[in-house]
């Protein structure tokens, strides 16, 4: 493969891999705002329950209004579980998602790191193809026999 060809394909693969990252990126914030809003809703529910608790506390009751306050507190009890447990499963899938843009931020600064130290080494190599042929020029020159300088 030809230098500039390999140094094409470099650049292809430097571009999928910031294109990977972005996607990652991207995945994540979509990640990370499901669970905020997952958050936000398991707290509305725990202070619904925390309010109808307080309310059940207060006196003057009849005993069926007691039967239904105690159902519906119940009802709100599993909505919180249920509500805690969507908050977990979100932050096992934002969890997963901030590993898999870790994963591909290394991988495309690998590669960026790969395309500079190639891109060096290629302006190492033309530096001295170019001073080999200047010194193959001077090599070449012969003295003035009158002044002792190169012609």
């Amino acid at each position: 493969m030809t230098k500039a060809r390999e140094a094409g394909s470099f650049a292809i693969v430097a571009r999928l891999k910031a294109e990977a990252e972005r996607q990652a990126a991207e995945a994540l914030g979509v990640a990370q705002r499901r669970l905020a809003d997952e958050e936000a809703r398991l707290e509305s529910v725990r202070g619904l329950l925390a309010e109808y608790q307080d309310r059940e506390h207060v006196g003057g009751a009849q005993l069926k209004q007691l039967r239904e306050a105690r159902s519906f507190l119940e009802r709100l009890r599993g909505a919180v579980q249920a509500q805690t447990d969507a908050v977990e499963q979100q932050r096992r899938v934002t969890e997963s998602a901030r590993a898999h843009w870790v994963s591909a931020k290394m991988q495309r600064d690998a590669i960026d790191r790969l395309v500079e130290e190639r891109a060096a080494a290629e302006g190492r190599r033309l530096e001295r193809i170019e001073q080999r042929q200047v010194d193959d020029r001077v090599a070449r020159q012969e003295p003035d026999l009158f002044t002792g300088t190169l012609v």
